[in-house]
């Protein structure tokens, strides 16, 4: 059966991202926590809080879409992994 986005939404759990391939995304792309945190309008503490527990904003997550140029299998696989299956 397929999941609709209304269902994805009312999860109880919310999908995590994958911290290992952001911050190698972010190597990629030459960049560190301060200077994505200082793009985001964040301090780096509140950006790693966000990384490594309370999730990106939709604006954050823009910001960082367009910052890295991120295609949707990029954008899938790094900030919506699917916790079930890890």
């Amino acid at each position: 059966m397929y999941k609709t986005l209304r269902d994805t939404l009312q999860q109880t759990e919310t999908p995590q991202m994958d911290v290992k391939a952001f911050k190698t995304m972010m190597h990629r792309h030459r960049d560190n926590g301060r200077d994505l945190a200082r793009a985001l309008g964040i301090t780096a503490s509140t950006l790693s809080v966000k990384i490594h527990s309370d999730g990106l904003t939709q604006r954050e997550l823009r910001t960082i879409i367009d910052r890295y140029d991120l295609n949707p299998l990029e954008i899938t696989t790094t900030f919506f992994r699917d916790t079930a299956n890890c």
